[in-house]
C-alpha cells in the first residue's frame, strides 16, 4: 500500500503472528492517558530527544514497538503474553510516566505492525504525533553508513569510538541508506496524507542548535505547562567527525563523475549510431 511496500507488509505481519495470535483489539484504549508518538527516521537525533523528554517528565519515549532481533520474544516470554494486544498493552503498561503520559519513538518499520494489526486504530489514533527527521538527508545517510559499518551509533558506545576512522569510503553504501531513508520518509509522509494526521514536524539541525525552543514547542503541542528549567544535558551527544563532510564531498564529486560518464557515452552511442 505504501509505496508498493504490499509484500513487505504481509511479510512483517506474518513475522509477529509467528510469535503471537493477532485478533482484533478489544481491550480499554487507555483515552485518560497523553500519549506522545516520535515518528522518526534513523539517525535523526531520536535517542537525545528521547532522553531530553525523559529528563523533563514527558515520558520514557523507547522504541517499545521492536520486534526484531528477538525483541518480542523476549517480551512475550517473560510476561507470557499471548496476543500483540498483549504485547501492545504490556509496553504502554509498564511505561506510563508520571503525570499521565505515555510515550514511545519508532521508525516506520517498527511502526508498521501496530498500524496494519489493530493497534493504531486502537489505541493511538487521538495520539500526538512528533515527526522528527533532517533536513539534510545526505549527512543523515552519509551518519547512518559511518554508524553501520562502525557499530558507533550513540556517545555511548565507548567500544566502538575508534572504528570510525577505519571506516572506507562508498559511494553506493552511502546511496543505498540515502534510498533507506527517503523510503521510510515517503511512508511516513503517506501514513499522515491517509490518516488526516498533521503532526509537529521538528528537526535535527533545530533539535541540535535550539534543544531547548524544540522541547518547548513540544510541550505547547502536548497542550502541557513547560517547567521553569528544562533539562537539556543528557548521556546522548551528537556523533559527528571531520570524515563525514569528507565524504559528502566524495560523495557529491563520484555522483556527478558517473553522470557525467554516462552521458559522455550515451552521446557516443547515439553519434556512432547515426553516423
Amino acid at each position: 500500500m505504501f509505496g508498493g511496500h504490499d509484500a513487505h507488509v504481509k511479510r512483517t505481519c506474518d513475522a509477529i503472528a509467528n510469535v503471537v495470535e493477532t485478533p482484533a483489539f478489544e481491550g480499554p484504549s487507555y483515552d485518560d492517558l497523553t500519549k506522545l508518538l516520535i515518528c522518526m527516521t534513523p539517525r535523526s537525533g531520536s535517542q537525545y530527544l528521547g532522553s531530553v523528554l525523559r529528563d523533563n517528565g514527558l515520558g520514557l519515549a523507547h522504541e517499545h514497538f521492536r520486534y526484531t532481533g528477538g525483541s518480542i520474544e523476549d517480551v512475550t516470554r517473560q510476561f507470557g503474553l499471548k496476543t500483540f494486544e498483549d504485547f501492545v498493552r504490556n509496553r504502554i503498561e509498564k511505561n506510563i510516566a508520571a503525570g499521565g503520559v505515555f510515550s514511545a519513538k519508532a521508525d516506520w518499520m517498527q511502526f508498521l505492525p501496530v498500524y496494519y494489526l489493530g493497534a493504531f486504530h486502537h489505541y493511538f489514533r487521538s495520539a500526538h504525533y512528533v515527526y522528527l527527521t533532517r533536513r539534510d538527508r545526505l549527512d543523515q545517510a552519509i551518519s547512518r553508513y559511518i554508524a553501520t559499518e562502525s557499530r558507533y551509533f550513540h556517545t555511548t558506545y565507548h567500544a566502538h569510538k575508534d572504528a570510525v576512522e577505519l571506516v572506507p569510503f562508498s559511494a553506493a553504501g552511502i546511496k543505498a541508506h540515502l534510498d533507506h531513508i527517503m523510503a521510510l520518509e515517503n511512508a511516513w509522509e503517506q501514513f499522515f496524507l491517509s490518516e488526516g494526521i498533521a503532526p509537529l514536524r521538528i528537526y535535527y539541525e533545530d533539535l541540535a542548535s535550539d534543544t531547548a525552543g524544540v522541547l518547548s514547542s513540544i510541550f505547547v503541542f502536548l497542550g502541557r505547562e513547560r517547567p521553569a528549567d528544562l533539562l537539556l544535558e543528557t548521556e546522548f551527544q551528537i556523533v559527528r567527525t571531520g570524515k563525514n563532510e569528507a565524504f559528502k564531498e566524495l560523495f557529491r564529486r563520484t555522483r556527478q563523475e558517473e553522470r557525467a560518464t554516462f552521458t559522455a557515452e550515451f552521446t557516443a552511442e547515439k553519434t556512432g549510431e547515426g553516423s
